[in-house]
């Protein structure tokens, strides 16, 4: 509709939608639609341009063909300029001859080869001229899909990407290719690797490969919160450590008293670290609720650009709060041995 639209269009063959990919659709038949020559919208554009399954869209592609006839006209141009110019020098070299200058006539005639020789290898791809030809069709939207991968995409079948597209602009982006029933897939895929070696800018991955691929990104970024994770861990038990230390500090009489009356070294040690763990707990209970309150607010945020389901890892979130008591108790090493090397006498008579 004159408008251009933010996303990517690709023409795939007819089976796209049955051998290679399931469409999470919306509404509409995909595999239908790409058959009858209608257009599979991903969700994103058609949000952003209001299109719905059934309307009626002008579509207008502009492409850069190579004009013959003017491309004809100039090399017919070019032609008769060169023989011009080899005519207007042969006339002066004859002239130069007649009037007895030898020297001049040679060097009119040297002129004259360099003249051809440059118009004997001129490239070709100089006198090509090009013009712009917009095709339009009316399309109806058949379908809409919600994958991830494609929601900024729109499909059309071959057919019609012939009739829209050029060959300069028609280019493959991706090759699907399902191998036949029974087919060695790693002897399947080490003959297509040869087959594209020439090619650098070809990379052959399988299904799993491929996946992995399209997660790398999210991967990477979740890397980066481990990492940041395992730092806050580092941080929080220094945290653990000095609030212990502290509190040892603050209950040196209280502590004394206890060794005093009979408390063994073990039940110090054991005070202490259930401490250290009450508050590892609170801190990673706190943790979770903010971080999983975090996670719902960006998925809510960017639904729009494939984050459509909130997961939330129970499993994952039981192991750290389990280890979270590892850490209270590994943090309150260092201040029960400090509240144990103190004498009890000295500890009861601190204050």
């Amino acid at each position: 509709d004159g408008k251009q639209v933010k996303g990517m269009t690709f023409a795939a063959q007819d089976s796209l939608f049955t051998d290679v990919f399931a469409p999470e659709i919306i509404a509409g038949d995909a595999n239908k639609a790409l058959r009858g020559g209608e257009l599979v919208v991903g969700e994103d554009i058609a949000d952003d341009q209001g299109w719905k399954v059934g309307d009626t869209v002008k579509v207008s592609t502009e492409n850069t063909t190579v004009d013959e006839e003017a491309t004809a006209q100039a090399q017919a141009d070019y032609q008769t300029q060169v023989q011009a110019q080899i005519q207007s020098l042969t006339e002066e070299a004859q002239k130069l001859a007649l009037a007895g200058d030898a020297a001049g006539a040679q060097a009119k005639s040297d002129e004259i080869q360099q003249v051809t020789q440059q118009a004997q290898n001129v490239d070709p791809a100089t006198l090509v001229k090009t013009k712009q030809v917009t095709v339009t069709k009316k399309l109806k939207v058949g379908a809409i899909i919600s994958n991830s991968v494609y929601r900024s995409c729109v499909f059309v079948n071959d057919d019609l990407g012939d009739q829209l597209g050029t060959k300069q602009t028609m280019f493959t982006m991706q090759m699907y290719l399902v191998a036949k029933p029974g087919e060695n897939l790693d002897k399947l895929e080490q003959r297509i690797k040869k087959a594209v070696k020439p090619y650098y800018v070809i990379s052959v991955m399988n299904r799993d490969e491929y996946k992995s691929t399209m997660g790398s990104m999210v991967d990477q970024i979740l890397l980066v919160l481990y990492a940041l994770l395992a730092l806050s861990i580092v941080i929080a038990i220094f945290g653990i450590v000095n609030t212990l230390a502290l509190s040892v500090s603050e209950r040196t009489k209280e502590i004394g008293l206890l060794r005093a009356i009979g408390t063994s070294r073990g039940q110090v040690r054991g005070m202490l670290g259930i401490e250290a763990a009450i508050i590892a707990v609170f801190g990673t209970v706190m943790g979770m609720v903010v971080g999983v309150a975090a996670g719902a607010v960006i998925r809510a945020v960017y639904k729009a650009d494939g984050l459509s389901v909130l997961s939330i890892p129970w499993d994952q979130l039981g192991v750290f709060l389990v280890l979270s008591i590892l850490v209270g108790l590994v943090a309150s090493v260092s201040p029960a041995s400090r509240a144990l090397k103190q004498p009890v006498l000295d500890a009861v008579a601190s204050e």
